[in-house]
């Protein structure tokens, strides 16, 4: 029959291994940190600032809705934006690639649902690649370029820029969804996207 004392001392036992457990973490926890804080400089060269503006646009040019976000994300990371009207969600996803003699590559990739009446929900992907230049505006359409008589359209206008700490505002996000399969379009005079 087990008596109390030697339940003690396994709980003792295990409390000093925990002690011993957690004080080596932590002490791994610091080289870790020293690590970080040694690739930062290199990480903070490769950082990408997306500035986007998303909106909506009459058909008398005029823009009845827009808002400006700042994300930032590294080479090869996605940053994702969903728009939901009444009637559409739509969701874009925008990669850049940095290679290494410079060359910069945008992919976007788009998904779109748009409920039509007495037709149901119609879903239309793509996905483009375009090359881009940091500092340029690049317009992107996830309903296509075409102006249309009766309808408004969706605008989304981005812009890349290397990171600098005080171009940075403080709302800026990483991105961290990184995820879905969108649609996107490019075939675009110089500095606009669309279908």
């Amino acid at each position: 029959m087990m008596s109390g004392p030697p339940v003690r001392l396994r709980f003792i036992t295990s409390l000093s291994a925990f002690l011993v457990t957690a004080f080596l973490t932590g002490g791994q926890a610091s080289a870790q940190d020293r690590r970080l804080e040694d690739m930062l400089p290199a990480l903070t060269r490769r950082t990408i600032v997306f500035t986007i503006s998303p909106g909506i646009e009459e058909q008398n040019h005029e823009v009845v809705w827009n808002e400006t976000i700042s994300r930032v994300t590294l080479p090869g990371r996605p940053v994702s934006i969903k728009i939901m009207g009444q009637n559409i969600v739509v969701e874009v996803l925008f990669t850049p690639y940095v290679g290494r003699r410079g060359e910069k590559l945008l992919t976007a990739q788009s998904q779109v649902w748009i409920e039509i009446p007495d037709e149901g929900v119609r879903y239309q992907t793509t996905m483009r690649t375009m090359s881009f230049e940091f500092n340029e505006k690049i317009l992107f359409f996830p309903l296509g370029s075409e102006r249309n008589d009766q309808n408004a359209r969706i605008v989304i206008q981005l812009e890349l820029n290397p990171y600098a700490e005080q171009d940075i505002p403080p709302d800026a996000a990483v991105d961290e969804e990184g995820e879905g399969q969108e649609q996107a379009a490019s075939g675009r005079p110089r500095g606009e996207a669309g279908q």
